[in-house]
């Protein structure tokens, strides 16, 4: 069985994920002309967050608005997902 991780290398190699989230990758987005994107769930992450790093949830989410979601790292750089 294969990891979201790895379904996503099969579709572009350059996809770019976020070393920890595995565990939170919903699948990829795309639009007319771009790459394709990894688009992950806000609330998993927020919950990875917590547990790795022993946090309540208002650190988690500060941490992860922060230092996560807060980093750029160009036209591959993920979604995040937050459902509504």
């Amino acid at each position: 069985m294969t990891t979201p991780r790895e379904r996503l290398a099969t579709l572009d190699e350059d996809v770019f994920v976020v070393e920890g989230f595995d565990d939170a990758i919903v699948g990829y987005a795309e639009r007319c002309g771009q790459p394709k994107l990894a688009v992950y769930d806000v609330e998993k992450c927020i919950a990875i967050v917590m547990e790795r790093d022993d946090l309540e949830r208002e650190e988690a989410e500060a941490f992860f608005e922060e230092s996560v979601i807060g980093a750029w790292i160009g036209e591959r750089t993920p979604l995040f997902l937050t459902r509504v």
